[in-house]
């Protein structure tokens, strides 16, 4: 066979499999989840930061909807032996599909799940400021409206 006349190819499987071991057991999973701690984080951020900010509503909006649009795409876009399953999917599947390309969907959609709540809690905290300004409280002005003219 040619590929097993070439020198080293044993040599060559050992390091693919060792760095395919290494990245869907150890490194894919560990960003997923600083993904979703970063979700947290950020979280608490918008929730001890004064309004109004400089966060971005619409920035967050139009990153939830791109990175979802992202994450969908992807699903048929990376390739996977799908119909070698032949209906069975078990725990093992999974593991083996998030290895091999499923971790790129994971991650995006993490991310636009993540930028998706960060906007859902903006928008409570600004109207909820809003009403607060608007009952007159320490946000209001020191020394009250400008005299009109």
């Amino acid at each position: 066979m040619i590929i097993n006349s070439i020198p080293d190819y044993g040599a060559q499987r050992l390091w693919s499999a060792i760095f395919y071991g290494v990245h869907s057991i150890y490194i894919y999973p560990v960003l997923t989840a600083l993904g979703v701690l970063g979700i947290f984080c950020q979280a608490r951020e918008i929730l001890v930061a004064p309004f109004p900010n400089a966060l971005s509503l619409q920035g967050l909006a139009m990153q939830a909807l791109i990175f979802t649009l992202v994450s969908v795409t992807w699903i048929p876009s990376l390739p996977f032996p799908y119909e070698k399953l032949e209906g069975h999917y078990s725990w093992n599947t999974f593991t083996v599909w998030y290895g091999a390309v499923g971790f790129i969907i994971v991650d995006s959609f993490v991310f636009a799940l993540g930028q998706a709540v960060l906007l859902l809690l903006a928008l409570n905290r600004s109207s909820s400021s809003k009403a607060t300004i608007q009952r007159g409280t320490e946000t209001e002005p020191l020394l009250g409206a400008p005299a009109e003219m």
